[in-house]
Protein backbone atom coordinates (compact mmCIF):
# COMPACT_ATOMS: atom_id res chain seq x y z
CA UNK A 1 0.00 0.00 0.00
CA UNK A 2 1.19 3.49 -0.84
CA UNK A 3 2.32 6.18 1.79
CA UNK A 4 -0.83 9.01 1.91
CA UNK A 5 -0.32 11.82 -0.55
CA UNK A 6 0.26 15.10 1.48
CA UNK A 7 -2.89 16.55 -0.45
CA UNK A 8 -4.74 14.19 1.72
CA UNK A 9 -6.09 15.61 5.57
CA UNK A 10 -4.60 14.11 8.33
CA UNK A 11 -7.61 12.37 9.21
CA UNK A 12 -9.74 10.67 6.59
CA UNK A 13 -12.19 7.89 5.78
CA UNK A 14 -11.16 5.14 3.37
CA UNK A 15 -12.47 2.40 1.48
CA UNK A 16 -12.30 0.21 -1.52
CA UNK A 17 -14.44 1.81 -4.49
CA UNK A 18 -15.48 -1.88 -5.42
CA UNK A 19 -17.95 -4.00 -3.59
CA UNK A 20 -15.27 -6.43 -2.92
CA UNK A 21 -15.34 -5.67 1.06
CA UNK A 22 -11.78 -6.58 0.83
CA UNK A 23 -11.37 -4.33 3.38
CA UNK A 24 -14.03 -2.33 5.65
CA UNK A 25 -14.19 1.34 5.37
CA UNK A 26 -13.29 3.29 8.35
CA UNK A 27 -11.29 5.86 9.55
CA UNK A 28 -7.52 6.69 9.31
CA UNK A 29 -4.84 8.81 10.07
CA UNK A 30 -2.10 9.22 7.99
CA UNK A 31 -0.08 7.21 10.70
CA UNK A 32 -2.87 4.65 11.58
CA UNK A 33 -2.59 4.11 8.04
CA UNK A 34 0.93 3.87 7.26
CA UNK A 35 0.68 1.37 10.37
CA UNK A 36 -2.37 -0.82 8.29
CA UNK A 37 -0.65 -0.65 5.72
CA UNK A 38 2.31 -2.61 7.26
CA UNK A 39 0.44 -5.56 8.43
CA UNK A 40 -1.37 -5.91 5.08
CA UNK A 41 1.44 -6.15 3.61
CA UNK A 42 2.79 -8.61 6.38
CA UNK A 43 -0.25 -10.69 5.99
CA UNK A 44 -2.22 -13.09 4.25
CA UNK A 45 -4.59 -10.12 2.66
CA UNK A 46 -2.26 -8.87 0.75
CA UNK A 47 -3.30 -11.43 -2.03
CA UNK A 48 -6.71 -9.56 -1.96
CA UNK A 49 -5.89 -5.93 -1.13
CA UNK A 50 -3.28 -4.94 -3.77
CA UNK A 51 -1.51 -1.71 -4.87
CA UNK A 52 -4.11 -1.59 -8.20
CA UNK A 53 -6.93 -1.78 -5.63
CA UNK A 54 -8.87 1.17 -5.86
CA UNK A 55 -9.93 3.09 -2.82
CA UNK A 56 -11.44 5.96 -1.92
CA UNK A 57 -10.48 8.74 0.08
CA UNK A 58 -12.45 11.39 1.33
CA UNK A 59 -12.35 14.49 4.41
CA UNK A 60 -13.72 13.57 7.95
CA UNK A 61 -17.00 15.03 8.65
CA UNK A 62 -18.55 14.94 12.14
CA UNK A 63 -21.61 12.79 11.92
CA UNK A 64 -24.60 13.49 14.58
CA UNK A 65 -25.66 9.52 14.01
CA UNK A 66 -25.70 6.92 11.42
CA UNK A 67 -28.86 4.69 11.10
CA UNK A 68 -29.50 1.35 9.06
CA UNK A 69 -32.36 1.30 6.91
CA UNK A 70 -33.77 -2.34 5.91
CA UNK A 71 -35.50 -1.68 2.68
CA UNK A 72 -38.08 -4.07 0.70
CA UNK A 73 -39.93 -4.22 -2.33
CA UNK A 74 -38.81 -0.31 -2.14
CA UNK A 75 -40.25 0.70 1.46
CA UNK A 76 -37.84 0.99 4.57
CA UNK A 77 -39.09 -1.56 6.65
CA UNK A 78 -37.48 -1.20 10.26
CA UNK A 79 -34.52 1.46 11.09
CA UNK A 80 -31.82 0.78 13.77
CA UNK A 81 -29.03 3.58 14.86
CA UNK A 82 -25.78 2.09 14.93
CA UNK A 83 -23.98 5.01 15.67
CA UNK A 84 -24.38 8.34 17.72
CA UNK A 85 -21.33 10.63 17.44
CA UNK A 86 -18.18 8.29 17.15
CA UNK A 87 -19.57 6.24 19.82
CA UNK A 88 -21.53 2.56 18.81
CA UNK A 89 -24.93 2.83 20.17
CA UNK A 90 -27.61 0.14 18.63
CA UNK A 91 -30.99 1.56 19.02
CA UNK A 92 -34.47 0.59 17.06
CA UNK A 93 -35.53 3.93 15.31
CA UNK A 94 -38.76 2.69 14.00
CA UNK A 95 -40.88 5.48 14.82
CA UNK A 96 -38.25 7.93 13.40
CA UNK A 97 -40.58 9.09 10.77
CA UNK A 98 -37.96 11.46 9.33
CA UNK A 99 -35.38 8.87 8.96
CA UNK A 100 -38.34 6.93 7.56
CA UNK A 101 -39.68 9.46 5.26
CA UNK A 102 -36.08 10.41 4.05
CA UNK A 103 -34.86 6.83 3.37
CA UNK A 104 -38.11 6.27 1.22
CA UNK A 105 -37.23 9.44 -0.77
CA UNK A 106 -34.10 8.44 -1.34
CA UNK A 107 -35.70 4.59 -2.33
CA UNK A 108 -37.45 6.55 -4.88
CA UNK A 109 -33.93 7.78 -6.23
CA UNK A 110 -32.39 4.53 -6.98
CA UNK A 111 -33.72 1.46 -5.82
CA UNK A 112 -30.90 -1.62 -6.76
CA UNK A 113 -32.95 -4.30 -5.82
CA UNK A 114 -36.10 -6.25 -4.17
CA UNK A 115 -34.46 -6.24 -0.98
CA UNK A 116 -30.85 -4.32 0.37
CA UNK A 117 -29.83 -1.72 3.23
CA UNK A 118 -28.99 1.72 2.98
CA UNK A 119 -27.07 3.47 5.59
CA UNK A 120 -28.01 6.86 6.32
CA UNK A 121 -26.70 9.51 8.71
CA UNK A 122 -27.70 12.83 10.01
CA UNK A 123 -24.99 15.58 9.62
CA UNK A 124 -25.60 19.23 10.43
CA UNK A 125 -29.40 18.05 10.95
CA UNK A 126 -29.69 16.93 7.60
CA UNK A 127 -30.08 13.47 6.61
CA UNK A 128 -27.52 11.79 3.77
CA UNK A 129 -27.07 8.39 2.42
CA UNK A 130 -23.78 6.91 3.25
CA UNK A 131 -23.88 3.98 1.12
CA UNK A 132 -26.13 1.10 0.33
CA UNK A 133 -25.37 -2.73 0.43
CA UNK A 134 -26.99 -6.33 -0.10
CA UNK A 135 -28.47 -7.86 3.54
CA UNK A 136 -26.70 -11.01 3.32
CA UNK A 137 -23.30 -8.66 3.75
CA UNK A 138 -24.96 -6.51 6.78
CA UNK A 139 -25.14 -6.35 10.56
CA UNK A 140 -28.35 -6.26 11.88
CA UNK A 141 -28.37 -4.03 14.44
CA UNK A 142 -31.13 -3.34 16.70
CA UNK A 143 -33.51 -3.69 13.78
CA UNK A 144 -36.85 -5.39 13.69
CA UNK A 145 -36.42 -8.99 12.48
CA UNK A 146 -39.69 -10.13 12.82
CA UNK A 147 -40.66 -6.87 10.63
CA UNK A 148 -37.86 -7.69 8.08
CA UNK A 149 -38.43 -11.29 7.87
CA UNK A 150 -42.30 -11.00 7.17
CA UNK A 151 -41.93 -8.22 4.37
CA UNK A 152 -39.52 -10.65 2.75
CA UNK A 153 -42.09 -13.75 2.81
CA UNK A 154 -44.41 -11.37 1.90
CA UNK A 155 -42.52 -10.03 -1.10
CA UNK A 156 -40.62 -13.00 -2.24
CA UNK A 157 -43.54 -15.92 -1.51
CA UNK A 158 -45.97 -13.97 -3.79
Amino acid sequence: MDKVPDSIPYAFFARPTKDTKSFSGQPFTKDSWDEWSKEIEDSSMKQTLTRETQILVAPLKTIQQEIRCWIVDGKPVTISQYKIGSRVNYLNMDNNQEAMIFAKQMCKLYCPADAFVIDICLYQDDYKVVEINCINCSGFYDGDMSKLIQALEEKFTR
